[in-house]
This record gives C-alpha cells, sequence and structure tokens, in this order.
C-alpha cells in the first residue's frame, strides 16, 4: 500500500494486503458506521534503516489521546493500554459496541475511530498511582475497555457495563461540542465556582437555587458550586442516571434547575446523542 503521509486515514485502517480475520472486521466495520476501528494504539511501526551501529531503527507512532490539534507539547497525564488478543474477544467487544454502545451515539457524534482494548491505564501525573476508567475520550479517537466483558452474563449486568462506557465518555463528548451549550451555561452564569455555606443541607439549596444538581468540595475542601466543566459531567451522568420524571420529582422546588435540565437534554439530541 502506498501511504499518503499527508492522508491521517491510511494510518487508522489496515494495509490492502492484509486479509486477516481482524483487518475484515476492522473494515466491515468502517464501511458500516463511517469509523475506523482499531485493537492497537500502534498506527503504524517501519523500519528506517539502519543506524550508525548497523543496528536498526524504526518509525513508531502511536494514538496519543490526551493530545490536541495545536498543542506545542504534551501534556503531565499519560495513558496505555492492555489489548485484546484473540480474533474471538475482538469479534465480542465489536458486538457489544455495536449493540449496546453506538445507538446511543447518533452520526453527528461519531468519532473519527474507536479503540477497543483490554484496559486503559491513566496517570493523572508521571508520580501519580494508574486509574483503569471504562473508556477515555480524546479528538480522534474514544476508546472503551473490554476486559471485563466475558464476565457480563445477565442483561443487568450488560446494562450496568454500557451506563459506566457511557458516563465516562459522554461528559467529554458534550464538552467537544462546547458552544452548543452557551444556554445552558448561561442560566448560571456569574455563579461557577463559588464558595457556599459548610452546611451541607444549605449549601445544597443554594446550589440548586442558581441550576446545579449538587455542590461540589472546593481545593480547599469547602462547599463550593461546580466549574463549567463539572457542571456538565453532573448533567450528563444524571440524564444517564434518571428519567425526566425522576428529575422533575427531584428538584420540583428548584425551577432553575428544571429550566436547565431542559436545555441540556435539547443541546443533547441535537449534537446527536440518543438517550
Amino acid at each position: 500500500m502506498d501511504v499518503d503521509i499527508h492522508d491521517p486515514s491510511c494510518f487508522f485502517e489496515p494495509s490492502e494486503d492484509d486479509n486477516s480475520l481482524e483487518a475484515n472486521l476492522r473494515r466491515a466495520f468502517q464501511y458500516k458506521h463511517n469509523a475506523f476501528l482499531l485493537f492497537n494504539d500502534t498506527l503504524q511501526h517501519r523500519f528506517n534503516g539502519l543506524d550508525i551501529n548497523g543496528d536498526s531503527t524504526f518509525w513508531t507512532e502511536r494514538l496519543a489521546l490526551d493530545y490536541e490539534i495545536g498543542q506545542t507539547a504534551y501534556p503531565s497525564n499519560s495513558y496505555d493500554y492492555t489489548n485484546l488478543t484473540s480474533v474471538e474477544e475482538k469479534e465480542m467487544a465489536v458486538d457489544f459496541l455495536e449493540t449496546y454502545v453506538l445507538p446511543h451515539i447518533g452520526e453527528k457524534l461519531m468519532p473519527y475511530s474507536w479503540y477497543l482494548c483490554g484496559q486503559i491505564n491513566y496517570r493523572a501525573s508521571t508520580t501519580s498511582a494508574p486509574s483503569h476508567p471504562y473508556a477515555a475520550t480524546g479528538q480522534r479517537c474514544i476508546v472503551v475497555a473490554f476486559s471485563q466483558l466475558k464476565k457480563l452474563k445477565t442483561d443487568v449486568q450488560k446494562q450496568q457495563f454500557v451506563s459506566r462506557i457511557l458516563t465516562a465518555i459522554l461528559p467529554q463528548l458534550a464538552m467537544n461540542k462546547n458552544d452548543a451549550f452557551a444556554e445552558f451555561y448561561a442560566v448560571s452564569d456569574g455563579y461557577y465556582d463559588r464558595t457556599t455555606t459548610d452546611d451541607i443541607a444549605e449549601a445544597r439549596h443554594v446550589v440548586r437555587y442558581y441550576g446545579f444538581l449538587d455542590y461540589v468540595k472546593n481545593t480547599w475542601g469547602h462547599c463550593a458550586t461546580p466549574t463549567q466543566e463539572k457542571d456538565m459531567t453532573m448533567y450528563c451522568t444524571y440524564s444517564l442516571t434518571y428519567t425526566d420524571e425522576q428529575i422533575e420529582q427531584m428538584y420540583a422546588d428548584y425551577p432553575v434547575v428544571l429550566k436547565k435540565w431542559r436545555i441540556f437534554k435539547k443541546v443533547m439530541t441535537d449534537i446527536g446523542f440518543i438517550f
């Protein structure tokens, strides 16, 4: 295959002469969903010649999930992954994604690529211990971890797993379309990231009065209104946990929350999320 280095899709699809089961699985997914499918974060690994000592050198490009276009340096946080190893595991992961996750992702929200791996290892800094999120979202890719897939035996277990995947990816998908939420943020404009009373009941009442679902603890351990990012995360999480009817009952005394909820649900639907 002649690779055009100016066409990034070349590194996201199998080579033309690869007729393996995995390659055909990836091609079928791309044709069906108009998104690339990856099972490895190595996009290319090419022989680059010999160095002065006669040793082989290689050019390797990996998927940098936390890199953003225009960024001049890599952030201190980082991801690494363990991969699914067998074709059976990969087929099961694709089937689960198509059956349970993709029905919620409309065409306008479909990412450039999906990377289905075994486990995600995330470090907030070079010295922190890794966490293992169910999924992670970048500008070019959504990564979903499927190491637990074979343990899911009941419909309840599968739906819980779907909820955890969507909870992990939905806030970032929404923030990638942040301009669409201007009306949502405007409802609580001027009240973001403000310290409130440390009386829990009073703090909860205050933040709800201004359209927030709940209080957060700030850097100093005090009750506060959330940042815009945390506010969005809360609304996304609640939308995957509660029905509209439940929200209306829970926040019946807080009309600003209900107004903001209706705006949120409409914008989410407009940008392509399917509840």
